[in-house]
């Protein structure tokens, strides 16, 4: 369980309950929660906004600074080291078994697609050159695609049958045609992953030096490449990691949620109110492998939620990544209507437990329907 509210009161229930382990904030529930016999993890964030100003912030290819996530520039050389020194404190705390780490990333197209679109900030262009990269190519190449994505959408792209793409297979085609003519965008994004994966490992050194498991909060395999995340990188790093498959969110903005990213992809998607973005957004759908779990392509639809069997697509491609030497523990949505099948469907796909999102008073009767 991702949370607790009367630890002395609902540690012993969860207990009985089945639950093994709860993810606290405070000692006070560290020691509730192991006088239940219950393992006790913390969790800490990834690149904190450590002041409002700038300099530190993310910067999009609008040449304008970005906050997302309440989070500045993860290259930024002061935001890194507040990250790092969290951790320090987080592994230093008695009593835990280990440590999640959350928000090791850039940002997702739920914080908004300029934000999404970033970092392009002189901490980023100091790294990039160091990794002997081009960031001016990415930005360029990023901008261009974006517009030819949307003008895909609008049937204005050159070379479209009849001015137009005719159904979601010729759809798909030309929507992994128009990307490879960007090699910058597919740059930028093997640039996310390297350094993310780098923090990432820099963050677990210090966990395991103090004698405790680490942990990652990570998005679904299928959405994780685009914020720099990498479960094969994952996989000789951390000792837990928990995909954030909440596949019906309810509330806005929905960060990690597998409705509202998606459904904020199909809104980029869609600017301009394209003819033809409905099947350009279906086939992006394909491309993640969501195609059979949304039950339209429009923007409004996605963000009602995904169907279930989404849960089970995206555990097995986190299993299969990962292979057998990570313990894999999906989280989902304790409040969601189908909790039950979602928990199912992960343990079917190779889960070795499930999390649940998050501790209300009425998580009793949520497990009980």
């Amino acid at each position: 369980m991702h949370g607790i509210a009367e630890p002395t009161l609902h540690a012993p229930r969860l207990a009985r309950a089945g639950f093994s382990t709860v993810v606290v904030r405070s000692e006070e529930e560290i020691d509730a929660v192991a006088d239940a016999g219950l393992h006790a993890w913390l969790c800490g964030g990834g690149f904190p906004l450590v002041r409002d100003d700038p300099s530190v912030q993310a910067v999009g290819i609008d040449g304008r600074p970005h906050v997302w996530f309440n989070s500045a520039s993860p290259c930024a050389p002061e935001v890194r080291e507040a990250s790092l020194d969290l951790y320090r404190r987080l592994a230093a705390t008695d009593g835990v078994e280990g440590v999640l780490v959350d928000g090791c990333r850039f940002a997702s197209p739920a914080s908004g697609i300029d934000a999404f679109l970033t970092d392009f900030s002189s901490h980023a262009r100091a790294r990039a050159a160091a990794y002997g990269l081009d960031i001016d190519r990415m930005a360029r190449d990023l901008a261009a695609l974006r517009s030819a994505l949307v003008g895909l959408g609008a049937g204005a792209r050159r070379g479209l049958p009849g001015g137009r793409v005719s159904g979601q297979p010729a759809a798909f085609a030309r929507v992994l045609e128009t990307a490879l003519e960007y090699p910058g965008a597919l740059e930028w994004l093997s640039f996310r992953r390297r350094y993310v994966t780098e923090h990432f490992r820099a963050i677990a050194q210090i966990v395991h030096a103090a004698g405790k498991q680490c942990g990652a909060y990570v998005f679904a395999p299928g959405l994780a490449p685009i914020v720099g995340q990498s479960y094969s990188d994952l996989a000789g790093i951390v000792d837990v990691v928990a995909p954030m498959l909440y596949r019906a969110y309810r509330h806005a903005p929905g960060i990690a949620a597998l409705n509202h990213e998606l459904a904020s992809l199909a809104e980029a998607l869609n600017e301009g109110g394209g003819a033809h973005a409905a099947e350009v957004v279906a086939a992006v759908a394909q491309a993640l492998g969501y195609a059979d779990a949304i039950a339209g392509p429009d923007p409004d639809t996605i963000r009602r939620g995904l169907d279930p069997t989404v849960i089970g697509t995206e555990t097995a491609r986190a299993r299969a990544a990962l292979g057998d030497g990570v313990r894999l523990v999906p989280i989902i949505q304790l409040d969601d209507p189908e909790r039950s099948r979602c928990a199912t469907e992960a343990v079917a796909a190779g889960a070795d437990a499930v999390n649940h999102f998050v501790f209300e008073e009425r998580w009793e009767a949520w497990l009980a329907r």
